[in-house]
């Protein structure tokens, strides 16, 4: 957990360093959430490597404990050739040093890839923290700066109040010509027209006639 303290605190003073030169607040937490991702890699390696080495320890063990066991095995047989059944039982204690030591190792390997494994779940959750987070925070600001521009803007809306006052003016006219047209109204003109027309021929035919 101390590597992931460090990192982080690394990274805060980083921030702060930002906050007061730039203003592009998206800007800072993009290039944050991209460190703490470079840092989840730098883990990810050195975990990757640690347990490398303790498989390769393991491979180690698995060896010595078969060498311990064979030295052990030929001392009990040596029972007529004491020099050489003292010499296998040197040898069968050397392995079982360094099987002592390979285990220690082993348990050394295994705390820090327990360390590793912690600290890069950790990390791995803040960064996905963050961009969400990140993502929120960037849809409320375009929001917000989206409405502030609408709202700022009268001359738009004084635009569309415009064309909306020309439209409803024309619509007006058309409707006002629908109401004072009377199909049946102007059959009855045209008829009565028709009929003082000629009411005035004949009247004319009859002058006429009589000069």
């Amino acid at each position: 957990m101390k590597t992931f303290t460090r990192i982080r605190n690394t990274i805060t003073a980083n921030i702060e360093s930002f906050v007061g030169q730039i203003e592009n607040h998206e800007a800072i937490a993009a290039a944050t959430t991209q460190k703490l991702e470079q840092a989840a890699v730098r883990l990810r390696v050195h975990r990757k490597r640690a347990e490398r080495r303790a498989l390769d320890a393991r491979a180690r063990l698995a060896k010595l404990t078969e060498t311990a066991q064979t030295w052990h095995d030929r001392a009990a047989r040596l029972k007529d050739d004491r020099e050489k059944g003292i010499e296998c039982v040197r040898r069968f204690r050397a392995a079982k040093r360094a099987l002592a030591a390979v285990t220690g190792e082993i348990d050394e390997e295994q705390r820090l890839i327990e360390q590793l494994v912690s600290d890069e779940r950790a990390l791995s959750a803040q960064v996905d923290a963050l961009k969400r987070r990140r993502a929120s925070l960037s849809s409320r600001e375009a929001r917000s700066e989206a409405v502030g521009d609408f709202d700022a803007d009268d001359g738009v809306l004084e635009i569309f109040e415009r064309w909306e006052a020309r439209i409803e003016t024309k619509e007006a006219v058309i409707e006002a010509d629908k109401i004072t047209s009377d199909p049946l109204a102007e059959a009855f003109e045209a008829e009565e027209d028709r009929a003082d027309l000629e009411r005035a021929f004949d009247d004319i035919l009859r002058d006429g006639v009589r000069s």
